[in-house]
């Protein structure tokens, strides 16, 4: 977990033994042993430019007690946003694909995934939402995208011509 930092309680790093994930390596699972956890991670970045954050999302279905929520709850935080996601455990479906996008409001950023469980919710810990293939990428900015359309118009127009 190069650059990763655990934040807020435990989590669960499943390596290629127990693991059922996409790529068939890692994943993380935010709820640890007995506590609720997330990471997070801070890497340089551009005020004002839009960041699309991707990822895979699925949930242990495992649980301590029959009444236990199934429903999986995570929130990814960056720039002072944040979205919450869930993923619904009903026997072992693969991870799902996830897509997030924020505006960095400095140099440095520190994106963090954390679970959303909690004992008043009903959940107990240990069996929690996991997290895979995490991909952060600057998005063009709509000018330089509209120029560069512009400009890849004018080329065909040219070879056209010629």
């Amino acid at each position: 977990m190069d650059g990763w930092v655990v934040k807020g309680g435990t989590i669960d790093y499943i390596g290629d033994l127990w693991s059922l994930d996409f790529d068939g390596a890692c994943y993380v699972e935010l709820d640890g042993v007995s506590t609720y956890g997330g990471v997070a991670q801070t890497f340089p970045t551009v005020a004002g430019q839009s960041y699309r954050v991707t990822f895979l999302m699925a949930g242990n279905p495992l649980s301590y007690t029959p009444t236990e929520p199934k429903l999986k709850l995570m929130r990814v935080a960056a720039a002072g946003e944040s979205t919450d996601f869930s993923y619904l455990t009903d026997g072992h479906k693969p991870f799902e694909s996830h897509e997030w996008l924020f505006s960095a409001i400095s140099t440095e950023t520190t994106l963090e995934f954390f679970s959303l469980a909690t004992a008043e919710a009903g959940y107990v810990g240990a069996f929690g939402p996991r997290l895979d293939d995490v991909v952060v990428q600057a998005i063009p900015e709509p000018g330089s995208l509209s120029l560069l359309l512009v400009g890849m118009a004018l080329l065909a127009g040219q070879r056209a011509r010629g």
